[in-house]
Formats: structure tokens, C-alpha cells, sequence
């Protein structure tokens, strides 16, 4: 059975099976690019490419308006979205780390459960398919994937945000806002000490604030959230790495994760630190 997993979160890590896989089966390379994708080699970021090998520790980041799909050799995929920065902290284990951005993950049936952590919430995945976006500051609601019509709702929430959702006083919002949307099959999502879970089936989404339980489930336009989210979407082969030099070309040691990276404005983000400060958010397949 698939499993496909979208996240839009800084600090995640995704183990994308067990560590005991055999390396043929663990190598990592560039499927495509789309626009300005870089990876980083000895310390500086340099143009990646269909067939780009990606060993323990490298760091991929895309520009605006630029995605790259990243295969393993079981067929496992991962695609990063615009403005990401991801790390590949272990080829064997299939560990991704994403430091900023969104990034959808097709995974194939793994032997051992497949987990992912960060400090806003814990998601027990019982079926296929679902998205993970993250808002590392506080969001509005249209920032937000497609959710019901919020009209007419006030006060409490600041941003957008219903009431029902989060019931907390205006200027309360958390850092750290992570909605999970299941396409097909069950995820259980619970905060970081496993508590409080709440269960998500097809078309149903909720959001977990950083210290907060999870929201309850409600509804939400799957149409709508493929549309936006070209994330979730096929892309081209290679498109011959269009406008790869609209990053400036910055040093950055993967052995330091507390390094500043500093980048242009049509890169990423500026002064990103890329230690993982978002927390950890758990994802068990079975």
C-alpha cells in the first residue's frame, strides 16, 4: 500500500524505513529539477541535476518558483516544493530533515513503521495518503490549505482562526501551526506526550498548535487542496535547470547545524538557522 506524505515544516525529520535496509536499496539521487534547485558540496551550494547523487548529509534547496523530486531505489519519492531547504541526514534510513518549506512524500510499503517527529504533534498514520504544511509564524487562515467557510465567525481568533479550533484570546496564536489532511486511509494525531489524539479519514483535517492538543477534526476540499498545492503534483523530467544562479553561492558546513545560511531574496529565506527549532512530530506507518 502507498503512503504519501506532504510537509511544509522546519526541523522535520521523516525515517522513511527501518535502518537495517540493505544500501542498494537506500541510495538517494535527483529524479528532476524545476527552475533553481542547488545542492551542497564541500560547503557551497552548486547546481543539482537529473541524476545528482545524494549521500548522508547533503543539504538540497530550491528557489522560488522551483520544485525537485528526489527518488530512492525502492521507489520511494520525495518532492520538495518552493523555498525549501531538506537534508538528507541518513541515506540508509531514508531520514530527511526539512528546514523550511513543504515536501511530499510517496512512499512504498515499508517492512518496520516509518516515523517522523517534531515538537507540535504526534500522527499515527493507519492508512495512505495525507499532507503535513506548517506555519512557522503565526498564520492566516487563506495562508492556510482550503478549510470550510469561516464567515461570520469573530473575535476570539485572531488571523482567521475559529474559535472552535483554537480557544485562545487574540495575540495568543502558537509560533507553530501544523494541519494535517488526509487524502485516503486514517491518521491518528495526538500532541508530543501521545495524548489527547484525535482520528482523521478521508477529507478530514486538523490543526496542532506548538503546545497545544490537536484541533477536532473537521472537512476539508481535497480538490481544492490538490489545486493549490503543486507540491502534490507531477512534474517535468528536467527542465535543463533554468536560472540556477539566482542564489547567491553561500558557505555551509553540514557538519555545523546551527550555522546561519545566509541566502538572496529569490532563495528560500534569509538567515535561516538550520537547526531543527520547530519540535518534532511523530508519523508511524503500519
Amino acid at each position: 500500500m502507498k503512503r504519501i506524505l506532504t510537509l511544509g515544516l522546519a526541523g522535520i525529520c521523516l525515517v522513511l524505513a527501518a535502518p537495517n535496509e540493505t544500501q542498494a536499496d537506500s541510495s538517494a539521487r535527483v529524479a528532476w529539477t524545476h527552475n533553481t534547485v542547488q545542492v551542497n558540496r564541500a560547503g557551497k551550494w552548486v547546481s543539482a541535476s537529473r541524476g545528482t547523487p545524494l549521500s548522508s548529509g547533503t543539504y538540497v534547496r530550491t528557489g522560488a518558483n522551483s520544485r525537485a523530486q528526489i527518488h530512492y531505489a525502492d521507489g520511494s519519492v520525495v518532492r520538495l516544493g518552493s523555498r525549501s531547504i531538506a537534508r538528507i541526514r541518513s541515506a540508509a534510513s531514508k531520514q530527511v530533515q526539512l528546514h523550511k518549506g513543504k515536501a511530499y512524500f510517496k512512499v512504498q510499503k515499508q517492512k518496520q513503521n516509518m516515523r517522523v517527529r517534531t515538537r507540535t504533534a504526534v500522527a499515527t498514520v493507519l492508512g495512505t495518503e495525507f499532507m503535513v504544511s506548517v506555519e512557522e509564524k503565526a498564520p492566516t487562515q487563506t495562508s492556510l490549505l482550503p478549510w470550510p467557510d469561516r464567515t461570520g465567525l469573530s473575535g476570539e481568533m485572531a488571523l482567521g482562526y475559529s474559535s472552535a479550533l483554537f480557544p485562545i484570546a487574540q495575540g495568543a496564536l502558537p509560533d507553530v501551526v501544523t494541519q494535517i489532511t488526509v487524502f485516503q486511509g486514517q491518521v491518528g494525531v495526538s500532541d508530543p506526550n501521545l495524548q489527547n489524539m484525535v482520528n482523521l479519514t478521508t477529507g478530514m483535517m486538523t490543526l496542532v498548535g506548538q503546545g497545544l492538543p490537536p484541533a477536532p477534526p473537521e472537512p476539508v476540499d481535497l480538490n481544492a487542496v490538490r489545486q493549490q498545492e503543486n507540491v502534490t503534483q507531477e512534474g517535468p523530467a528536467d527542465n535543463g535547470n533554468q536560472n540556477n544562479n539566482n542564489f547567491a553561492n553561500s558557505a555551509v558546513s553540514p557538519d555545523n547545524p546551527q550555522q546561519q545560511v545566509q541566502v538572496n531574496q529569490n532563495s528560500p529565506g534569509q538567515n535561516l538557522n538550520t537547526s531543527p527549532t520547530t519540535g518534532e512530530l511523530e508519523v508511524i506507518i503500519k
